[in-house]
């Protein structure tokens, strides 16, 4: 291999092919790749020199296992064989990654890259800076346009579709896991929740949080609900583990199973593995992998329940993680106590028709496979769906009483009014998102004219109060003198 020189003064300044070929590489050196010699600083040294041939070589090597790396990310299998021919001797591990790529199995490409899995070797490819903007689609007609439309496909008529992420989020003991098994059991033997029709299908429940409880519900369910255990379509993994880590495996057991149609995973803070749950950022990441769930054979719903964030009040329950975790979902379902009911309905994000609300009630059953080891009931509570807000299921339903508002509840509802009758297009640059804007005062005046029996010091403090709540939960941004809900 010819070995280069240390360039005249008087050289072309412009980048050759090869050193641009080398520049792309640079996401690629890893720690792994520490021994990369990069040729600028080989020329550049107190003692100048140039490569030797076993240097350009491992160059060389590295270069062909990026470029293999983003023709496996990309799919380009006609790309990835034309390599084959390339001029270098190929080492064995590039042998095996090229003859793994030709059989269409990344696990081994990953494998031969010194990667755990095939959502490292996705996490590894390199990608252009800009990669988050999206292409220019180009100019369509409005007959192409429309030709586009895909018609909802619902899970459960009006409220969840197929193919769709949404968060459920509710204060502890409320009654998630009591709502999510009853829907999957619903799903497993086809049923209804008032209204609302749930498609027949099969379920895979990831019981994370508390695997011993849901069992104990599930057992209680199948006594009352009438289902046998053994042979309904209801699927579980117990216990949390990785699920980007894991998320071939995963692929491959629904494959054998053949395609699911719910996902429940219970809960998004069992499987939620990264160092501060209040990062917004991390919460943000660990939806985008939620969502992941939702491309697994059969385009299932996904229902992840969630924690709310930190003082969160039942106006206004966000998953943790506020604004950037619901930015990842489709929907952010709620559950809330009102008496002896839980009401299911959505606040901050709904993509869907309104629809009224679900009610529940929370009963305490038993079963007689549920015994303790000296043969006594084990009580638990189980989800019954009713058709309305009020009803009589064994004389302990009663009359819903009216949740009472609080200062942010009402100071984001004043937003939304603000916004929906004055609201602008962002005037700044700086404003992405597609969000309408209004000024700071304007939302401040409207709770001010709304607040007509209290001082104006009292205003000032209650406004103030609800802003920096709102603000710091992601509920609403605040930029310059501009605040919208995201």
């Amino acid at each position: 291999m010819p070995q280069s020189a240390p360039a005249p003064d008087d050289a072309d300044p412009t980048p050759t092919e090869r050193e641009l070929e080398l520049a792309a590489l640079e996401p690629w050196r890893s720690r792994e790749d520490a021994d990369w010699i990069d040729r600028d600083d080989a020329e550049t040294a107190v003692v100048p020199r140039v490569l030797t041939p076993e240097e350009e070589d491992r160059n060389e090597r590295l270069r062909l296992r990026g470029q293999l790396g983003r023709l496996a990310e990309a799919g380009d299998f006609a790309a990835i064989a034309d390599l084959t021919g390339h001029p270098i001797d190929l080492v064995a591990a590039d042998r095996a990654i090229v003859a793994a790529v030709r059989e269409n199995r990344l696990d081994l490409v990953a494998k031969h890259c010194g990667l755990a899995s095939t959502m490292d070797l996705r996490r590894a490819a390199p990608k252009a800076a800009n990669d988050n903007r999206p292409a220019y689609p180009g100019i369509v007609s409005s007959r192409e346009f429309i030709a586009g439309f895909v018609p909802p496909d619902y899970h459960v008529d009006h409220v969840a579709q197929a193919g769709f992420l949404y968060s459920v989020t509710a204060m502890t003991g409320t009654g998630k896991t009591a709502v999510m098994l009853l829907l999957a059991a619903l799903t497993g033997v086809g049923g209804s929740l008032g209204e609302h029709e749930v498609r027949k299908g099969r379920v895979l429940y990831l019981a994370g949080e508390n695997p011993d409880d849901a069992r104990m519900r599930w057992i209680a369910m199948s006594h009352h609900v009438g289902f046998d255990v053994d042979t309904i379509d209801v699927h579980f993994v117990p216990g949390s583990f990785d699920i980007a880590g894991l998320m071939e495996r995963i692929r491959a057991d629904v494959e054998t199973l053949g395609a699911v149609d719910m996902i429940v995973v219970d809960t998004s803070a069992a499987y939620f593995l990264g160092d501060d749950e209040n990062s917004n950022t991390a919460l943000g990441q660990h939806a985008r992998t939620m969502r992941g769930l939702t491309t697994l054979p059969g385009r299932p719903v996904v229902f992840v329940a969630c924690h709310p964030t930190k003082n969160a009040e039942p106006t206004n329950l966000q998953p943790r993680g506020g604004g950037a975790f619901i930015a990842e979902v489709d929907g952010n379902l709620t559950l809330t106590r009102s008496g002896a009911l839980v009401k299911l309905h959505w606040q901050g994000k709904h993509r869907g028709p309104d629809f009224e609300p679900l009610w529940f009630a929370m009963e305490p059953v038993s079963a007689p496979a549920l015994v303790d080891s000296k043969g006594r009931n084990v009580p638990t509570v189980m989800a019954v769906s009713l058709a309305g807000p009020t009803g009589n299921l064994h004389g302990v339903i009663q009359d819903v009483p009216p949740a009472k508002p609080t200062a942010r509840g009402i100071a984001l509802d004043h937003l939304r009014e603000a916004i929906r009758t004055v609201g602008i297009t962002p005037p700044s640059p700086d404003i992405s998102g597609g969000a309408m804007v209004v000024a700071a005062d304007t939302w401040r005046d409207k709770c001010y004219a709304a607040d007509g029996s209290a001082t104006q010091a009292a205003k000032q403090k209650s406004f103030v109060r609800a802003k920096t709540a709102l603000v710091s939960s992601g509920d609403v941004v605040e930029f310059g003198q501009w605040v919208w809900i995201p």
